[in-house]
């Protein structure tokens, strides 16, 4: 798989010349506007698609090695056994990258997990992520999913499965350029994604969001999908037959 190129160019020029001093500044400055339209071609040409940076694509960075180290707090319910709490740690890593038949870039993300920070860590599997102009997509194992969809304004909403055979569930940025800590870790301009928020009080609760911070990505994610028990005996005492509690909060990130 072919290694992504990761080129940030930044630059602007004027052309006027009335004396020496002007004409020579005119000139270092035409050349540094050249040095950046080269780089510009270069980027589009052999890298990643070139992005304006108010678009919202730094909430959801693509680089290979990036890394993020979560803490995990799950719960699981079942008709069959008894609650099952799971604590660990979640890692997950950019490995590689390699153009997609869109003419974007594909980065392949590997997961490992392991019980507390002295264990040593231990392959889970393999998702991928991309972005295009409109759109950052996950693929969480084979199922493909809109995280965001650009360009990012607060109020925004689009449909999450649009990539996938799955029913419509319409996301929702509530929240943008927000400060947060967390893990003592301090993001100063953070997305929050609503991506459901169904509650009846009766049969079933669906209630997930993600959160993501400029130059980092994910840093949090919360997911409550409970189905309860509609017996007469126990309709209104939301008695949970099954699902899930999900918590996972960032602990640690960089460049590896």
């Amino acid at each position: 798989m072919r290694k992504e190129k990761n080129n940030f160019v930044y630059g602007s020029f004027f052309f006027s010349g009335a004396d020496l001093t002007k004409t020579n500044l005119s000139l270092k400055l035409f050349h540094k506007f050249l040095v950046f339209a080269a780089a510009l071609l270069f980027a589009c040409e052999e890298g990643e698609p070139f992005q304006p940076a108010d678009h919202g694509f730094e909430y959801y960075p693509l680089q290979t090695g990036m890394y993020s180290i979560f803490e995990v707090n799950e719960t699981r319910y079942s008709q069959l056994s008894q609650p099952q709490i799971l604590n660990y740690e979640l890692k997950t890593q950019v490995v590689d990258s390699f153009r997609n038949a869109e003419g974007d870039f594909t980065f392949v993300i590997y997961r490992y997990t392991r019980p507390d920070s002295d264990a040593e860590w231990i392959f889970l599997d393999t998702w991928s992520a991309r972005t295009n102009s409109d759109e950052a997509i996950a693929s969480e194992g084979s199922v493909p999913y809109v995280k965001l969809s650009f360009p990012l304004s607060h109020g925004i909403r689009w449909d999450g499965n649009k990539r996938n055979n799955d029913a419509t569930d319409e996301y929702e940025v509530k929240s943008l350029g927000e400060p947060m800590t967390i893990n003592n870790l301090t993001f100063d301009n953070t997305l929050t994604v609503e991506q459901e928020s169904y509650d009846d009080k009766v049969t079933r609760t669906d209630l997930r969001t993600e959160i993501f911070a400029k130059n980092v990505g994910l840093i949090r994610k919360e997911t409550t999908q409970l189905t309860y028990c509609t017996e007469v005996i126990c309709l209104d005492d939301r008695i949970i037959e099954s699902g899930i509690i999900f918590q996972q909060a960032i602990k640690q990130y960089g460049i590896q």
